[in-house]
């Protein structure tokens, strides 16, 4: 499919997402974006990928359940809850099949209509976000080999030792990537 027509697609679902606000136009929405992950066979990608949104959207719905109404349950809440919730999950699975289904090549054809600086701007932060999962997913990996316990309810002991390689790791990445591009004469007018 052309790139073009993937971006026209992508910005027509995120303002859609963005703007509805009602669970039953929301819900078909979120359906019709998982029906398109099922039949481009990306579904075990999407489930290692979106687990730790999942978690942060059991938050939002326990959250807005009980703090709706002030400190009690609240359907009201709940169903606000669920609505935001899949406004945030619809955003994500669409961001994220465009990314997997679409090449940096193809991508930046599709941002072609905006300044060139601009257009490979968006390219890489685009093409970056499954590199970071992934790297994340090695640093778990590799702290989990060091003995670290990941049930462990303090943040800082738990998630210290992810955020810090992780920056450090995406920083050098940067580095390398700006370093790249400026041996191949890339430069900002």
């Amino acid at each position: 499919m052309n790139p073009k027509i993937k971006l026209i697609f992508l910005i027509i679902f995120s303002i859609s997402t963005v703007f509805i606000r009602d669970l039953a136009i929301i819900l078909p929405l979120f359906l019709s974006i998982i029906l398109i992950v099922f039949l481009l066979k990306l579904q075990s990608k999407l489930l290692e990928w979106i687990k730790p949104i999942l978690l942060i959207c059991i938050f939002i719905i326990f959250l807005q359940t009980f703090t709706y109404v002030p400190i009690k349950f609240s359907l009201e809440g709940m169903i606000f809850g669920i609505t935001v919730s899949m406004r945030l999950l619809t955003l994500l699975i669409v961001v994220f099949t465009f990314t997997f289904t679409t090449s940096p090549r193809e991508i930046l054809e599709a941002f072609s209509f905006l300044p060139h600086e601009i257009a490979i701007m968006l390219m890489l932060s685009l093409r970056f976000i499954p590199l970071v999962k992934d790297e994340v997913a090695k640093i778990i990996n590799a702290q989990k080999s060091r003995g670290l316990n990941f049930r462990s309810v303090n943040f800082f002991k738990t998630y210290f030792p992810i955020l810090v390689p992780l920056f450090v790791k995406t920083l050098e990445g940067s580095n390398h990537l700006a370093l790249a591009m400026e041996s191949r004469g890339f430069e900002v007018k």
